[in-house]
Order: C-alpha cells, then sequence, then structure tokens
C-alpha cells in the first residue's frame, strides 16, 4: 500500500514531472524537487508525537485521504501543459502530497505489520510486509518514467485510483493498535463473523472477548448462539 500509493513517483522523479507533466524550465524543475525533498523531511517530523497520542489509523486515514485528492487534482492539473495557473496548483499538489504521505503512510506501514500479526505470525508478516515494499518499489520505479511518458496525466489518475480504494481498505480491515500490548492482538480475530475488524473500538472489544471467554470455559467449542455473545458486547464499541 505504501509504495502504490505514488510516492516514489516523486521522491524519484520529481524533476521529470515538474519539466514534462507541469511544464517547467529544467533548472526550476531541479530547484523545486530540492525544495520538494527538503519539505519531505520537515513533513517526517510531523507524526512523531502523534503515533502515540492519536493513534494509528486516523493518521492513516488522513494520509491516504490526502494522498488520494491531491493526486486527482495533480491529474486535473497535467491534462494539457503549459497554463501557469495549474502548474501552480499542481506543484502545490506535489509538495502537499509529501505531507499527507509523510503523516500516514511513510512511519506506520513500518510499524504496524509487527503490531497487527499474532504472536504465531509476527516474524512471518513483517518479513513479508517488508518485502513486498521493496519489490513494490522496484515496479513502480521501472514504469514511472514510461507511463508518464505514454500516459501523461493518467498516471496521476492510476495512483489517485489505488490512493482512493486505500481508504476503504484502512477503514474497515485496519483496526486501531495504539496503546494494546502485542499479545493481545490475538483477541482482535476471535470473532471470525465479523468481516470489518478496522472500524471497532479495539480495546472494549478485547475486553468483551476476554469477559466472554473467562465466563465460558468451553468457548472454543461452543455453539454459534454462545459466539453471538460477543457480537452483542461490542456491537456498541
Amino acid at each position: 500500500m505504501q509504495q502504490l500509493s505514488g510516492i516514489n513517483l516523486i521522491t524519484y522523479y520529481a524533476p521529470v514531472i515538474f519539466q514534462k507533466s507541469v511544464g517547467l524550465s529544467r533548472s526550476t524543475s531541479l530547484l523545486l524537487a530540492g525544495f520538494n525533498g527538503l519539505a519531505y523531511f520537515v513533513s517526517s517530523l510531523v507524526p512523531i508525537p502523534l503515533i502515540e497520542r492519536v493513534g494509528r489509523r486516523p493518521l492513516m486515514l488522513i494520509g491516504v485521504g490526502g494522498q488520494a485528492i491531491c493526486m486527482a487534482i495533480l491529474a486535473a492539473m497535467t491534462v494539457t501543459i503549459g497554463d501557469k495557473t495549474k502548474g501552480i496548483v499542481a506543484t502545490a499538489m506535489l509538495f502537499l502530497f509529501n505531507f499527507f504521505f509523510s503523516v500516514g503512510s511513510l512511519a506506520i506501514p513500518w510499524l504496524y505489520p509487527a503490531e497487527i500479526n499474532s504472536t504465531r505470525t509476527r516474524m512471518h508478516g513483517a518479513a513479508i510486509a517488508t518485502g513486498s515494499n521493496w519489490i513494490f518499489t522496484f515496479l513502480v520505479v521501472m514504469i514511472t518514467p514510461i507511463c508518464v511518458q505514454n500516459l501523461g496525466y493518467k498516471t496521476y489518475v492510476m495512483f489517485a485510483i489505488f490512493n482512493f480504494s486505500f481508504i476503504f481498505l484502512t477503514y474497515f480491515y485496519y483496526p486501531e493498535t495504539k496503546g494494546l500490548q502485542l499479545e493481545a492482538v490475538n483477541e482482535l480475530f476471535e470473532d471470525t463473523q465479523r468481516w470489518a475488524i478496522g472500524p471497532v473500538n479495539t480495546k472494549k472489544y478485547i475486553d468483551a472477548v476476554k469477559t466472554h471467554v473467562d465466563d465460558s470455559p468451553g468457548y472454543l467449542g461452543t455453539p454459534q448462539d454462545e459466539k453471538s455473545d460477543i457480537m452483542e458486547k461490542t456491537s456498541s464499541a
């Protein structure tokens, strides 16, 4: 998800985008790319005090939402090249995209896989997450010049669609892990009938599961009507 947002489209090829999509001169493109990298560094400091205060899930939703909007506007502004006003807006979107990415998608994807996987699968899950991250980095970096050259603004439409889909993916399937002990994550997936774990209040949900297990020693082998108690206890979470 991190790489398909299009971040390396900007990180690696900002000068190319400024020159070919926005229509700026080579020297101006290189200068703006440098400032964009500096702004990216400053923005990366923003989530440091917020990850434990605000939580992972809100920051991720803000990040992917902002990324989607920025990519959509960037696509609209680069349909035609040469308009000065559109060029300014497109440039602003590139800077804003980096800001939103820094807030929600830069650091958290490196923390979240280790937090969301169960004790048994944590090592394998983190390894798969890291490996897939670099594979998609390679793919994005390799296809970007070809896409920009042949598709133009449609390249940004493609990444805008990816980011909009990430909003729904994050909302429905990425639960909050702030303040949870790693061992408690196992409890999040006790109820196999809940199709969307993301929106639940994770602390209340885990407490409800633990309470039910304590009250029903034979829970793991209980019939369907006992499992429904968890649904009732957590429906208001």
